[in-house]
């Protein structure tokens, strides 16, 4: 196990890049569903468009966001989120590692309740300062 993998504390902040970027992404889709669909359909469009919508600011911004990931060992991570609770996870090799952006996808060892049993971390640029960026890319790479 090298040096970064034993203080691996990852803290992202709330990213600008990602919230312009979705408020992009849902205004052209509420745009076309306005624009392109037939009036009976409108409705389940916008409905399923809301709740879209509310699912990943929630994910993403609010209490069900990620604050902290902590590597444990053997792709084991310790996770929390703003709301304050915690959980051991299991980084999944479907996770991207690209040098523009990261999404870490875990799934969670333990389901309390109402808790989704995956969760996905994006990890734009504006998220991470540049050297805990870098040393994360690598490590995920080749560790």
């Amino acid at each position: 196990m090298n040096a970064f993998a034993r203080a691996c504390h990852l803290a992202p902040e709330r990213s600008r890049l990602l919230a312009a970027l979705l408020i992009c992404g849902y205004g052209g889709a509420l745009a076309a569903v306005i624009a392109w669909s037939l009036p009976v359909w409108r409705t389940p469009f916008l409905l399923v468009w809301l709740l879209s919508a509310a699912a990943t600011s929630w994910a993403h911004f609010g209490p069900g966001r990620v604050i902290f990931a902590e590597y444990l060992a053997e792709d084991r991570w310790r996770i929390r989120l703003a709301s304050g609770w915690q959980a051991e996870a299991l980084l999944l090799p479907a996770s991207v590692v690209v040098r523009g952006f990261m999404v870490l996808n875990f799934r969670l060892a333990e389901r309390s309740g109402l808790r989704r049993r995956y969760r996905a971390v994006c990890l734009l640029p504006d998220s991470l300062d540049a050297e805990a960026a870098r040393r994360l890319r690598v490590f995920l790479r080749f560790g």
